[in-house]
Parts: C-alpha cells; sequence; structure tokens
C-alpha cells in the first residue's frame, strides 16, 4: 500500500501500492492536497461532500482471473445476436408432442455460475438498454475490443490532460495507471452506448468490523471523446454487481458545426462511492447537451465544465437525482461563455428521500469578450423526509456588459393540494406522490431521442411506493 504523508492535515484513502505514476505534475499534485477539506484550494466546492468515510477506505485494484472480462464481453455480445434473433418475426409452427426428458434444474445452473456472472446473464434487458446503438463495453474499468461492432473509431489514448489544484480526484486519474482511450464521433455513429460493468467481488464490507477500513475494488477510466461532425448521443450507463469505488474522467472536444448529446445513467449501492469528471470545449455554432440521471444509497459526486469557446456556441447542462437511505448526491458544474453570442441552459431537479443529501454548485462565467451571452440556471430540490437536506449555491460572475443571465434556487416539499386532488380522484396517496415526482423532474429529462428520454423517466421512478 501506498504509505501516508506525515501530516495529517492531509486526508488520503489507503492506495494500492504501485498505483500512482513514479513522476508526474498531477501525482504530486493529489499526495500534497489530499482529498478536499478545510483550508485546501477546493474546500469550498467540496463543502457538503462527506469525505471523512472516504478517506477511511482501504482501496484496492479489480484483479481477475486470465480471461474473466473477455468472457463476459463474449456473453453479452452473444446474447445481444441472440436478442436480435428473437425480434426478428417467426412462422408459427404447429407444437408435437414430444416425451418428456429430465433435465437439470434450472436453479442449481444458475446457482453454479459465479455471484457476479449470474447478474450479466440473467439481467441483459436491464444491462442494455439501447440494443440499436454502437456498443462500447467495459468491464471492470477494461475496455472490450470484441464488442466493437458498429462502433467508431476508439484508440488508446496517450495524452495527459492538465488539472487544478482543486481537482483532486482528476489528479489522481491523470496520475495513475488506468486504461485512457480515444473515442471519434461523426455523422455516421449517430448514437453509441458506453456500457460500464463492475463485477469485481469487493472483500465482504458487511463482515468487515467497524474498526476497520471499508475495501473496495478501484475503477477508473479515462477517455477523450471527438465529435468531428454531425450529431451524435453518446449514452453512459453503470451497471454495479457489487460495490466499488469509481473515479472517471472525461474530455469532449466538440468541432465547429458538430452536435453531440450525452447522456448519463447511474445508480450507486449503498456502500459505493462514484467520482466522475467530464470537460467539454464547444466550438463555433456547436452544440453540447449533458442530461443525467442520478440515484442511490452510496456517495455520487458529478462534475461538469464546459468552454464554449466559439461564436454562437451552445451548451446544456439537465439532471435529475433522487436518493435513497442515505444517500448523497452532488452535482458541480462550471460553464465558461469565452466568446459572443454563447447560450447555456442548466437546470437540476432533486429528490431527497429518508436521511438523503443533495447538494449543487452551479457557475456561470461570462468573458469580457462574451457579448450578447445568454445564460440560465436553476436548481430545485423536493424533501421528502424531515431529515432530507439540501444545498444549493448558484453563481454568477460577469464581465460583460450586454449579457441576459439568471440564476435561482428553490427547496420545498410536496404540493398538498395537488395531493388532495389526485387522491379525490381515486388515487392512493403513494401513487399520487410518484406521479407529481415523475411530473417534476420531467422537465430535467428531456432528450433528442425518445428511447433516451424514456430510459431516463424510467430510472428515476420509485422501485417500491412510499409509505402512505
Amino acid at each position: 500500500m501506498l504509505a501516508q504523508p506525515s501530516s495529517s492535515a492531509i486526508l488520503l484513502p489507503e492506495l494500492p501500492s504501485g498505483l500512482l505514476r513514479d513522476k508526474g505534475e498531477a501525482r504530486e499534485l493529489f499526495l500534497q492536497h489530499g482529498l478536499p477539506q478545510r483550508g485546501s484550494p477546493a474546500a469550498e466546492r467540496w463543502k457538503y461532500t462527506p469525505l471523512g468515510k472516504v478517506a477511511q477506505t482501504r482501496l484496492y485494484l479489480a484483479h481477475k482471473e486470465k480471461g474473466w472480462s473477455e468472457r463476459v464481453a463474449e456473453r453479452i455480445a452473444k446474447a445481444r445476436v441472440a436478442k436480435a434473433r428473437v425480434a426478428k418475426p417467426s412462422v408459427a409452427k404447429p407444437s408435437v408432442a414430444k416425451p418428456s426428458v429430465a433435465k437439470p434444474s434450472v436453479a442449481k445452473s444458475v446457482a453454479d455460475r459465479p455471484v457476479a456472472d449470474r447478474p450479466v446473464a440473467d439481467r441483459l434487458s436491464e444491462i442494455d438498454l439501447f440494443p440499436d446503438a454502437s456498443l462500447l463495453l467495459f468491464v471492470d474499468g477494461r475496455l472490450q475490443e470484441r464488442c466493437h461492432a458498429r462502433t467508431p473509431e476508439v484508440t488508446p489514448y496517450a495524452g495527459l490532460p492538465r488539472v487544478a489544484s482543486d481537482q483532486p480526484l482528476a489528479a489522481l486519474n491523470v496520475g495513475s495507471h488506468c486504461e485512457a482511450w480515444r473515442v471519434v464521433l461523426d455523422e455516421t455513429t449517430p448514437f453509441v452506448h458506453a456500457l460500464f460493468l463492475t463485477t469485481e467481488p469487493n472483500k465482504s464490507i458487511s463482515s468487515q468490523s467497524s474498526s476497520q477500513p471499508s475495501s473496495l475494488p478501484l475503477l477508473q477510466t479515462r477517455l477523450r471523446i471527438e465529435a468531428v461532425s454531425g450529431s451524435t448521443t453518446f449514452v453512459q450507463t453503470f451497471d454495479e454487481v457489487n460495490p466499488c469505488w469509481s473515479n472517471d474522467l472525461i474530455e469532449l472536444e466538440v468541432a465547429e458545426g458538430a452536435h453531440l448529446e450525452h447522456v448519463v445513467l447511474q445508480r450507486r449501492s449503498k456502500d459505493s462511492c462514484g467520482f466522475s469528471r467530464t470537460t467539454a470545449r464547444v466550438g463555433e455554432k456547436s452544440s453540447y447537451a449533458h442530461i443525467s440521471a442520478l440515484r442511490g444509497e452510496g456517495l455520487t459526486r458529478q462534475e461538469v465544465s464546459v468552454a464554449l469557446e466559439g461564436v454562437d456556441a451552445s451548451c446544456k447542462l439537465h439532471g435529475a437525482y433522487r436518493t435513497e437511505g442515505k444517500g448523497h448526491i452532488d452535482n458541480d458544474t462550471e460553464i465558461f461563455h469565452n466568446r459572443a453570442h454563447g447560450t447555456s441552459d442548466a437546470l437540476y431537479k432533486g429528490v431527497l428521500e429518508d436521511k438523503g443529501r443533495g447538494v449543487f454548485h452551479g457557475k456561470i462565467f461570462v468573458a469580457p469578450e462574451a457579448q450578447e451571452t445568454q445564460g440560465y440556471q436553476m436548481s430545485r430540490a423536493l424533501l421528502l423526509s424531515e431529515r432530507a437536506q439540501a444545498y444549493h449555491k448558484p453563481e454568477l460572475e460577469i464581465y460583460a456588459d450586454n449579457v441576459k443571465c439568471s440564476h435561482g434556487a428553490t427547496i420545498g416539499a410536496l404540493d398538498e393540494e395537488q395531493l388532495l386532488y389526485l387522491r379525490s380522484r381515486g388515487i392512493v396517496r403513494a401513487r399520487a406522490e410518484e406521479i407529481l415526482l415523475q411530473a417534476f423532474v420531467a422537465e430535467a429529462l428531456h432528450c433528442q431521442r425518445k428511447d433516451c428520454a424514456e430510459a431516463l423517466q424510467s430510472h428515476m421512478q420509485s422501485e417500491q411506493p412510499r409509505r402512505a
């Protein structure tokens, strides 16, 4: 394991030995500042993120026996083919009675599979949400080449993006040995699905002593996505079989005249920690949309930073999130208007249940040369419990004099009059609440593709009705 710095003021999780590079600015940045805390450069933007538990985590690299990831990928590929065959119309044939032959119990054959393998084989319809999309499959952080039928150009990426002192986990990603890939999107790749599967068994968190640090597999991926032409929808979905500690970094470059819609569906289990940072540069007369649906009982922090570098560039950052249990979901956004006639729209809506906590920290920056900019930013949250918490901090930093910018934040509860109206129509309270909650988040989940919009809406629905 990596030796901890002697200074008690630095918070670091216990890292696997050999994870960080021997040299590199990012490595030194992470070791110097550690996890954000009071007095550090990132303290304000991480103010409400509970990092004490994170710092007590022992991380280890995901290791599988040789060929494990490839076998999982092969099963997904075969299941896709089988699913496509079933979808074709078939001609009905008369049934012929055959003598019954004893077969081994299905339950036994399923139980004989590895624990992490069963959900992959048995829940394909839940995992592969978009069978018509080009598939990029990542198993435990590793890209599987065999699933690249009809996929965009994907090549190893050796570039190392610069990270600031207030981005410690981005520094950990850049300073670590992890897979990095360059993905090129154009008019020939209108729909791409990046599916991230976590199958690495963790070291039995529930059986560990409370005095011992939790052990979680560390999964890191770095992507550089270049939208060079046309209009593309790029979807990321995450399926966790077991809890993990993920830390992903995505760089996006949207070329002049290109349009990219980036959709994220993610759900964290109770003991998981998930961190992601997405940075986008948008060229002249181009557009970028980031639409996310986040939920779960674990710790999730999503950072999105967009720079509008061309005239008439635009971006849309929309998201909905829903906590369960003691879940924590943190959305941190930055929009930099660096050229004239840019437009931006940021809208985040949260539903906080039980002891859940939701955080939104958004900033719009308008440079002096970015005249005739239009920027809108709004965050709203509904508290469904007296123990739920919401923290919102929208910011505007404007240096141009001919702009239209606004920001706002609201925190409230469900409207009892609306509930009464629905219940007077014979709808039970739990169902009435869910109808209102789905209507509340719907505005933040609009997509160009109907199947993506439906998947986002379905992802945000409660699996169990709330108590009346």
